[in-house]
């Protein structure tokens, strides 16, 4: 189980999150202020699915009429898509896989990524 709070750091800042649900396979924790909300979830048959999500929210001005605002949200995730745990790859071979995929993305390729390019 993941410990609470998470921490979550978005532009230098430390973001708390404190849990706010749990399941068998599953884990929520959100910032207080309703900003920023992680999910944690397992899901098991022909294969094995692990999804950590990171959702933000915020309330923006509308480009059609800046005299309202609208709520804005954006998403990112990671999921991990295996064959079932005892099958083809060891624990650590997928912790290597997950390790690249984070290592790679580094700040000018997170940058091209934002920007469309591919």
């Amino acid at each position: 189980m993941f410990s609470d709070p998470q921490s979550v750091t978005i532009a230098t800042v430390a973001k708390s999150l404190p849990r706010v649900s749990s399941g068998d396979f599953s884990g929520q924790f959100r910032a207080s202020d309703g900003a920023y909300t992680l999910s944690v979830k397992h899901t098991s048959g022909k294969r094995e699915r692990s999804v950590v999500r990171l959702d933000t929210r915020k309330i923006g001005a509308n480009p059609l009429d800046p005299t309202k605002n609208l709520p804005y949200t954006a998403s990112v995730y990671v999921v991990l898509d295996s064959p079932p745990q005892t099958a083809g790859f060891t624990s650590a071979e997928l912790e290597d896989l997950i390790e690249g995929l984070v290592d790679y993305l580094t700040d000018p390729t997170i940058v091209k990524f934002v920007g469309k390019e591919s």
